[in-house]
């Protein structure tokens, strides 16, 4: 098959809709299948592992790592007439998204469109101020969203609280289809087992709707941790001067973005992720981190549930509850065996959704809506 993802983020922005396109182009190329991605051009010549198209694009005045572009690109136009898909994937529904799902109309590709992303997190990025946060944004995000999902021959999103999301809000056609992640590389890293101290790591997009600033009230109310932060984003200055006013600046460790190998490397270093994102569609960055066989504290919300099962591979809080999460993580460092079955029981759970086992579904999915 010729398969063509569109997506509106993509190098050199690191998010787990970037990381999942790779992760699948990864996989369905060793199956023999041709790949070309869609994405915003970036403002300084990236590097990529597959073949990319860049499309003309600016940063959001809000947030400077988002590229958006224009709605139609003859260009693509031009480039999806030579490469001629048998497929057409958007992974954004935004203008490159736009200019892949109004391809497949032009050429009678089939489509899928995946909801990587809860789409009400991204208002507060609008630059309108007084109506950002107004029930009638919300509605017309919906609006937007069956606008464009509909369109779609099919569409897909990681778990099954978002398809109920997504289904509440009369988006037709959904299945669930988790991503991938290198359950191997972070496999190969196994997290630091010395309980002495409570070592606990985040790492992903550092934006305001992850709520990370939670995760600094949650470390000053423990004795003997340390947390470490791994990424970049628009909220890395906010985050910063609330570590410097807390006086927590020997506790709290910022790294800056990694990737690959040195993301998994020291990611192991610590014992313990946390989250306090209430918006997650999937949180992949939860299941890299239980790949090393590091048990997860997270907000008992949205699809963060999913992953986390309670004294299993994890605990969950009460969202914003940095006294509850406290506590709970308290108890996991109090006491070794518990410590050693979540361990084991995370290892167990992130080697479900490697991305091989993902790729082969999606593969699946492909060959089924061609054969429709």
């Amino acid at each position: 098959m010729k398969i063509a993802f569109f997506t509106d983020s993509y190098w050199p922005q690191i998010d787990g809709v970037v990381i999942s396109i790779d992760n699948y182009a990864r996989e369905l190329q060793k199956k023999g299948h041709e790949i070309m991605i869609f994405a915003p051009k970036p403002k300084e010549k990236t590097k990529t592992e597959f073949p990319v198209f860049w499309i003309p694009s600016f940063s959001l005045p809000t947030y400077k790592e988002y590229r958006i572009s224009s709605f139609f690109s003859l260009e693509a136009e031009k480039k999806i007439k030579e490469f001629n898909p048998d497929i057409i994937h958007m992974h954004t529904p935004f203008s490159v998204g736009w200019i892949g799902l109004n391809l497949a109309k032009k050429f009678r590709k089939k489509s899928v469109g995946t909801y990587h992303t809860y789409l009400p997190d991204f208002m507060m990025y609008l630059p309108l101020p007084l109506i950002k946060k107004t029930d009638l944004v919300k509605k017309g995000i919906w609006f937007y969203s069956r606008l464009f999902y509909n369109k779609c021959d099919l569409v897909t999103t990681p778990t099954k609280k978002t398809l109920e999301e997504l289904e509440s809000h009369k988006i037709k056609k959904g299945i669930v289809l988790p991503n991938g992640i290198d359950f191997k590389l972070f496999n190969s890293f196994k997290c630091s087992k010395n309980l002495k101290k409570k070592k606990l790591v985040y790492f992903g997009r550092l934006s305001f709707e992850k709520n990370i600033k939670v995760l600094i009230e949650i470390l000053s109310l423990l004795e003997n941790a340390e947390l470490t932060i791994i990424g970049s984003g628009p909220a890395e200055k906010k985050l910063k001067e609330t570590v410097k006013e807390k006086k927590l600046t020997e506790k709290v460790f910022f790294t800056g973005a990694l990737i690959g190998k040195k993301l998994a490397e020291k990611v192991s270093k610590s014992n313990v992720f946390v989250s306090a994102a209430t918006m997650e569609t999937q949180g992949l960055t939860l299941i890299e981190a239980m790949s090393t066989g590091m048990p997860c504290i997270g907000a008992d919300k949205m699809a963060i549930p999913e992953t986390i099962k309670e004294e299993f591979n994890g605990f969950l809080f009460e969202p914003f509850n940095a006294k509850q999460a406290a506590e709970k993580i308290n108890k996991l460092f109090s006491n070794k065996k518990l410590y050693e079955k979540l361990s084991v029981n995370a290892v167990k759970t992130a080697g479900k959704k490697s991305r091989e086992k993902m790729a082969l579904k999606l593969e699946k999915l492909y060959f089924k809506l061609l054969k429709e």
